[in-house]
């Protein structure tokens, strides 16, 4: 009998191992239960467009980062806690620069507003359901991150414009972007696979169409290669009330490296390029959009 029970004790392991196909990898989340993972995000953005025959540059610098931890797993989702742990942005127009940040000693000037509600969410947690494809579900904390920003400004009606744009539904697009690469079964080098992704901005349906490719497996890192299409058609809502008729099309194109064991993006590079056309009350405003942006990860 212990000779029948060490021989499934052995056979068990390897029947797993079996499953999936000699050359390749199962890229999937599996952040482990109580370890901590910092992710940043930065992003530097231009744009250009044309208002009333003067054309106007902005270029946009925003950093964004994160400690997350695993407080419940389970083999199909993991249960995960968040932390923002720093938010900043600083923003160029025409050789004016504006600095949002919540350590900013900044009380009326044009970035104080931002400040304080920048404040107002550093620090602040929210947790998420997340299954090994990446995909997202029940959100929680979400209320309390917009209850702190309101109570930041009690009497400003400006922040109101803001919490437009800040919805639990866009919050989720945006924080499920940081796992959305993986694939839904093991992979070699040189295989690819598909996906499309729908965010919704301010009203519109941006859609992507998201082609990976497996480049390269080294020292139990992947590097993945992405090329998407992003395409938009149709009503935008403006900041204060109203529409504009909005139509986009552009290409993202990055490469991502990740730690096969966890799952964790180490490092990104993406580059994103955007035309868009704004039409409102019978005034057209054509605009470029160049993005760089970085994400790096970390196990602590």
């Amino acid at each position: 009998m212990k000779k029948i029970i060490a021989l499934i004790v052995i056979l068990i392991p390897l029947a797993l191992l079996s499953q999936i196909p000699k050359g390749t990898i199962e890229l999937k989340f599996n952040f482990q239960k109580g370890v901590k993972y910092e992710l940043s995000y930065g992003a530097d953005m231009s744009i250009k467009q044309t208002m009333l025959g003067q054309d106007v540059n902005v270029k946009m610098i925003t950093i964004f980062n994160y400690l997350m931890e695993v407080v419940k797993d389970s083999s199909s989702w993991k249960n995960v806690e968040a932390t923002l742990t720093n938010i900043k942005t600083i923003v160029n127009t025409n050789g004016n620069s504006i600095v949002m940040d919540p350590e900013s000693k900044d009380t009326s000037g044009p970035g104080a507003m931002s400040s304080k509600l920048f404040k107002a969410l550093k620090g602040t947690k929210f947790g998420f359901t997340v299954n090994k494809e990446g995909s997202m579900m029940n959100i929680t904390g979400f209320s309390e991150m917009r209850e702190r920003m309101k109570k930041s400004l009690p009497d400003n009606p400006q922040v109101e414009l803001v919490l437009q744009g800040f919805d639990e539904n866009a919050f989720k697009q945006s924080t499920e972007q940081l796992f959305g690469a993986y694939p839904s079964s093991p992979v070699k080098v040189g295989e690819s696979w598909q996906k499309t992704v729908k965010v919704v901005s301010r009203g519109m349906d941006v859609v992507s169409h998201d082609t990976y490719i497996l480049e390269a497996v080294k020292n139990n890192e992947a590097v993945v290669r992405l090329t998407s299409t992003l395409t938009s058609d149709g009503p935008m809502i403006i900041p204060g009330g109203g529409e504009a008729d909005a139509k986009m099309t552009g290409t993202k194109e990055a490469t991502l490296h990740y730690n096969i064991a966890s799952g964790l993006q180490t490092l990104g590079d993406m580059k994103i390029k955007m035309d868009m056309n704004i039409k409102s009350n019978g005034m057209e405003i054509p605009m470029k959009m160049d993005m760089n942006i970085i994400t790096k990860g970390n196990k602590l």
